[in-house]
């Protein structure tokens, strides 16, 4: 939405790369109104059908911000990027899980932090965090069983033998729950002999420091009071009741910071005590009131809202402030709660005010959480070098291991900690809003896993999986151009000389390609193959030959894998790789430290006298990619260089832009190789894949088979060969494979530090997708999806899905031969995945419109996770993909 002439339009759209992001631009010029005028919002509110309660207008003019307000839009006057994503961040996503993810991530690290710089380790604020959240595995403190002292250890940053002090004492035996009754009557009766001579309470176990503070007094009544001996300090009472009715603790007190701390723990008292509430209730109402729209920092407001919302005091203003002050990864900004009483020096910590805050939000919004991550696996593995067997690992990893991520996500929820090599403790998440905050809004926290890295590096070179930060960031500005619409659509001529097998009837970009890649060859091949009798095949492999058919025409390179004759060297060292991965990924943890043992000439030397036959094989798979890559490199280099290639494929186009490039934004060729080694790949092995199971699954469920060539036959018999729009609108194609691609994804894990995002757990995750979402059901996409689908708010670059992941790291191929397996709702996106969208649909079309696939009566298929998805034949100790399936010629197949 701009004000611009027509010519300026014209000229800012010829020259500015990345417009095609928007769904909609809306100039002046057009509309024939310009902002701020009403008319101009109305005609694009109209236009795209929005709600404008539910729509967020960004703007650097107050004046238009001011307009689209009184829309009821929510309107954010732009203030540069950082303020406008924690602004966004706060309006599009809940500020309670935003903190409880925080909180979690940040378990037992929660940490104070003083006005001078330093980090001190102290029990207080970890027994107030416990307090407030009630989940012990978050904070860190000393489990003292009687008096209890401020610091963990020693004393810091005053003397070294500080005294155990009846504050810490007081929190600690109300919040903590190891303390017996016995042991708590004689720690009150400890403190009562810290009665000075007014019978007012003192801080300190020490005789040579007579303290005393109001804030304290509280903190002691509650824990009195708590237990029917608050009648034994009246004296003590009587002087917080006089702090109370003439606010002197409007300056803080001696060992607190904010005047709302003493209101804050003053409403502990009165939780506990009927007889403080009688008394003090009033008093304590107004002065709640007055505190109101003061300024202050996040855990002051924290405090008050609690205060208040206790009272029943409407603090709305307050809270909507305190929403807006979250940071971006979650927490909200320190704030001084403590601090030493003789230097003046300030204690924060972020923790504290981060679980206040939540906690705060909860009682001003009327809701209650539990903050808590369960645990699986603690009362059988224990932390050491030698108890690496014991753990998760193995199940996690396992290839069977679709039972197990089920249990644990039932059983324990979307975020469960699991116990990983030598004791060490990672996240299993697959809570949307988490998985949103990993992968794109707090991303630079969460980069690629160091051991996926270095395998991507080993296997494919430092190409987009192997690299991260400015480096990956240059690789996927430089190669994005080659995957947008625009270009994709200038790829057609490549596919132009295999238009001899196409039908007439088939749309000029359908023909162009697909069935110059052998699909009514295909069909003869399946039929060459069936044996006399038997009809069983393996599917799996075909699907493999012909999905790397058709990623090969992208970088210019004919396989001719339906050639039998031919040795298809690419195909078999592909099919390899996954399997021999998955089988060495416990071993991934080493290496970082393999990465590190000499020269790459000794590593390589190394791996051939390892006791471990796959980790020889797994080099010669990828030495025999590297090979076949670089003579595709070759190829189209000496095509383009003598003009016998069209030259309009993307190698092509990165080499002829490397001709035009200045030196310091050319593609080296190891770049170049990597790029290509992984698209061939993540390709051709992923398509295959999903083909392979959308065949499965329509030889399990004979009806759905059924349904899918009815719609695909009507329509071929109405309209010959499907042009592209047609072959879009077979909804039931379309539903099948959208839901293949939910429950049934490659892969199933996505790693950053000690986080494991399982793609398969919230794909398949019943808070989102239902009750039935593990099953498959296709239906559920000819209706609209639950509201839990949408309201998850999954950024997804597919359909809601995890599949291709989300954010900057998100599959940048996917445009190109990998997320078009369906359409895709987001109309940014759409033109993306025509080019993949075709080749799946069509392939389908036209076996399942020719032949009819049922299951092998003698043969049980399961699913092997790895890599990717692979069938196996259960039983049969086979490590190589194989589908048997049953195939016939359909009676009336045309």
């Amino acid at each position: 939405m701009t004000n611009l002439a027509k010519p300026d339009w014209k000229q800012l759209e010829s020259t500015v790369i990345g417009l095609d992001l928007f769904d909609s631009v809306f100039i002046s010029s057009s509309a024939g109104e310009r902002k701020p005028n009403l008319a101009f919002y109305r005609h694009i509110i109209h236009t795209i059908h929005a709600n404008p309660c539910h729509t967020i207008f960004v703007d650097p003019s107050l004046e238009n911000v001011a307009t689209a307000r009184s829309f009821g839009m929510s309107a954010v006057l732009y203030e540069g990027p950082d303020r406008l994503r924690k602004t966004l961040y706060s309006l599009c996503f809940d500020s309670v899980y935003r903190g409880q993810f925080f909180m979690r991530l940040n378990t037992g690290k929660h940490l104070s932090f003083t006005s001078t710089g330093h980090t001190i380790q102290e029990n207080f604020s970890q027994m107030l965090i416990l307090e407030a959240t009630r989940d012990p595995s978050l904070v860190a403190y000393t489990k003292f069983n009687g008096l209890f002292n401020f610091f963990r250890a020693r004393g810091e940053l005053t003397t070294h033998n500080f005294p155990y002090d009846a504050d810490s004492t007081s929190i600690g035996v109300t919040v903590c729950d190891n303390i017996s009754p016995t042991t708590r009557d004689h720690v009150m009766d400890e403190i009562l002999k810290l009665r000075n001579s007014d019978g007012i309470i003192q801080v300190y176990f020490d005789a040579s420091r007579p303290r005393i503070d109001p804030v304290v007094c509280v903190n002691v009544l509650t824990l009195f009071h708590a237990y029917g001996r608050g009648d034994q300090l009246k004296d003590t009472f009587n002087w917080v009741e006089d702090v109370l009715v003439h606010r002197a603790y409007l300056n803080g007190t001696r060992y607190y910071e904010p005047a709302e701390a003493f209101l804050f723990f003053l409403s502990r008292l009165l939780s506990v005590s009927s007889v403080a509430r009688m008394r003090l209730r009033k008093a304590y109402a107004q002065r709640c009131r007055e505190r109101i729209g003061m300024k202050g920092d996040a855990l002051a407001l924290a405090m008050r809202i609690i205060c208040c919302t206790l009272e029943g005091i409407d603090a709305s203003l307050d809270l909507l402030t305190l929403r807006e002050m979250q940071q971006v990864d979650g927490g909200w900004a320190d704030g001084w709660f403590y601090k030493y009483g003789s230097t003046g020096i300030l204690i924060a910590n972020r923790g504290l005010t981060t679980a206040l805050a939540i906690r705060a939000i909860e009682l001003g919004e009327g809701r209650h959480s539990d903050i808590r991550a369960p645990s699986i696996g603690e009362e059988r593995v224990q932390a050491g070098w030698m108890e690496w067997p014991k753990s998760n690992w193995a199940e996690l990893f396992d290839k069977d291991a679709w039972k197990f991520k089920k249990d644990i996500q039932n059983t324990y929820g979307s975020v469960v900690k699991v116990s990983a090599l030598f004791g060490d403790q990672q996240l299993y998440i697959t809570d949307p809003l988490a998985i949103t905050h990993i992968f794109q809004l707090d991303r630079p926290q969460y980069d690629t896993n160091a051991y996926h890295l270095l395998r991507s590096r080993l296997s494919f070179g430092c190409g987009l999986v192997g690299t991260t930060g400015t480096e990956h960031a240059k690789q996927r500005r430089l190669l994005a151009p080659f995957f947008a619409t625009k270009y994709l659509r200038t790829l057609l001529p490549v596919f132009y000389p295999f238009a001899h097998e196409v039908c007439q009837a088939i749309s000029f970009i359908l023909a162009s390609y697909f069935l110059s890649l052998g699909l009514h060859e295909l069909c003869a091949n399946i039929e060459r193959r069936i044996k006399p009798g038997d009809g069983v095949m393996n599917m799996h492999r075909l699907m493999s030959i012909a999905a790397l058919e058709y990623v090969g025409t992208g970088v210019g390179y004919r396989f001719d894998g339906l050639n039998e004759s031919k040795p298809n060297e690419f195909h078999e060292a592909a099919k390899a790789l996954n399997p021999l991965t998955f089988k060495l990924s416990t071993f991934r943890v080493f290496l970082p430290w393999m990465i590190k043992l000499g020269p790459a000439w000794f590593r390589r030397e190394l791996i051939d006298w390892l006791p471990w036959p796959d980790a020889r094989r797994i080099k010669e798979v990828i030495y025999k990619i590297d090979s076949i890559s670089r003579d595709i490199l070759a190829t189209r280099r000496a095509a383009l260089n003598d003009g016998s290639g069209f030259g309009k494929d993307i190698l092509s186009a990165i080499l002829k832009f490397n001709e035009e490039a200045d030196e310091d934004e050319k593609i080296e060729d190891y770049e170049i190789i990597s790029h290509i080694t992984t698209t061939l790949f993540a390709g051709h092995e992923t398509t295959a894949g999903v083909l392979s199971r959308i065949l499965h699954q329509m030889a399990l469920c004979p009806d759905a088979q059924a349904k899918l060539r009815k719609e695909v036959t009507e329509a071929r018999a109405t309209h010959g060969d499907l042009d592209f729009d047609r072959l879009i609108e077979l909804e039931y194609l379309d539903a099948v494979c959208k839901e293949t691609l939910r429950v049934s994804i490659v892969p199933h894990f996505k790693y950053t530090h000690d986080i494991i995002v399982s793609i398969v757990g919230y794909n398949r995750n019943k808070d989102v997708w239902g009750n039935d979402a593990e099953e498959w059901v296709p239906d559920r996409w000819l209706q609209p999806l639950p509201s839990s689908v949408v309201d998850a708010k999954l950024p997804a670059v597919f359909s809601h899905m995890m599949t291709f992941t989300l954010g900057p790291r998100a599959c940048m191929y996917v445009r190109y031969n990998l997320i078009g397996y369906a359409y895709v709702d987001i109309t940014v996106l759409f033109s993306g995945y025509k080019f993949a969208e075709m080749e799946m649909k069509l392939i389908l079309s036209v076996l399942i419109s020719k032949f009819e696939f049922t299951v092998s009566p003698k043969e049980e298929i399961f699913w092997a996770m790895g890599g990717s998805i692979t069938p196996l034949v259960k039983g049969s100790g086979e490590i190589e993909p194989n589908l048997p399936l049953k195939v016939s010629v359909v009676a009336s197949a045309p």
